[in-house]
């Protein structure tokens, strides 16, 4: 109840600075929502756009032709978060969860790795869009940001609205998949060759007492990575005790299924182990950040992506806006329903993550 408390106070304090910070330059805002916009700044999209950035804007991105691709976005999202949900609701164990820095995530380099890839992951998908809408000859009017205490939403908005089509709202979400593949790429080549380096198993997130501490054996099996520990305690029962052996030469007890362990590999050791540990905890919170922007951008909710793709592909074959409206209601209320069962359940089960 504290974590809540105390976020709804750093979520009032944010909104107070941001308020305060905005209103002194001329920007539109309003107490806890805070609209921030202008044409000035939907000028850098036009010229990033000039410079063809092959980072910024792969070649998929705003061609002709990618209805069929928008609309597997859809499909694929909606797929992914029904199994989701189905598996949740099964296995009484949350599929997902709330990034909040300091509550969920915790350590250290998971915060540094949730600061460093929200902006990219936002900027990329903000500009995406603007960057299919300049292709398809819609000219950008804006774009700014929506803060609601420290949660933060941006939007691109064009001088035509009506022109915007599922190809220009699809490209924040192919923009944040392509992204999330070259993250995971670069993760497992650099675990892949780092792994002959691997001394023991860094917990970075569980039970008091544990965390930040090295596991270099579990029940008297050595493990030199978290592959390793993985399948050593893949063997144990659930309600067994395990007994880790750690690196400081001191060991932990703790029943298997009644805490969750957030493990990572431990390289090296001093500056060096920091800087590779911070470097593999940014491409982790990269890839999961862009998939996840991307598969939630893609649902049929009103006011994200997909429900603008939805519309554009129904908009010309059901004629009567009552009956697209309520379509579009029904697959919101589908989705919104979906998340909440994957989130809600309180998880047991142990993650790896840098």
């Amino acid at each position: 109840m504290w974590e809540i408390v105390l976020l709804l106070e750093v979520s009032a304090l944010v909104s107070l600075l941001l308020y305060v910070f905005l209103s002194k330059r001329g920007r539109r805002t309003r107490w806890f929502v805070i609209a921030m916009r202008g044409e000035r700044d939907a000028k850098i999209y036009e010229e990033l756009f000039k410079k063809r950035s092959k980072v910024l804007l792969p070649s998929i991105i705003g061609s002709k032709g990618n209805r069929v691709v928008a609309v597997t976005t859809v499909l694929f999202s909606l797929a992914l978060v029904s199994f989701t949900a189905y598996k949740a609701v099964s296995s009484k164990h949350a599929q997902m969860m709330l990034v909040i820095p300091g509550v969920t995530i915790k350590t250290l380099y998971g915060i540094v790795g949730i600061l460093v890839s929200i902006p990219y992951a936002v900027f990329i998908h903000e500009a995406s869009h603007a960057f299919a809408g300049i292709r398809r000859g819609i000219r950008p009017k804006g774009t700014g940001v929506i803060s609601l205490g420290p949660f933060v939403l941006a939007y691109v908005t064009f001088e035509d609205e009506e022109e915007v089509d599922s190809v220009v709202a699809s490209a924040g979400v192919l923009a944040n998949f392509v992204a999330a593949i070259m993250f995971v790429i670069l993760l497992n080549a650099l675990v892949y060759l780092l792994s002959p380096y691997s001394s023991g198993v860094l917990v970075t997130s569980g039970p008091e007492g544990l965390v930040g501490k090295v596991i270099i054996a579990v029940n008297g099996v050595s493990v030199s990575n978290v592959n390793e520990f993985l399948e050593v305690r893949s063997k144990i029962p659930d309600g067994d005790v395990v007994e880790l052996k750690l690196a400081d030469g001191s060991a932990f007890l703790y029943v298997k299924g009644s805490s969750s362990l957030a493990l990572t590999n431990r390289y090296f050791g001093g500056i060096l182990g920091v800087i590779v540990a911070i470097t593999l905890a940014i491409m982790y919170r990269s890839f999961v950040i862009n998939f996840s922007l991307g598969v939630i951008n893609a649902l049929p909710i009103i006011g994200l992506d997909g429900s603008k793709i939805v519309y554009d592909i129904l908009k010309d074959k059901i004629k009567n806006e009552g009956a697209l409206f309520a379509i579009l209601m029904s697959l919101s209320a589908y989705s919104i329903i979906l998340l909440i069962l994957s989130i809600v359940p309180r998880s047991r089960t142990p993650s790896v993550s840098p």
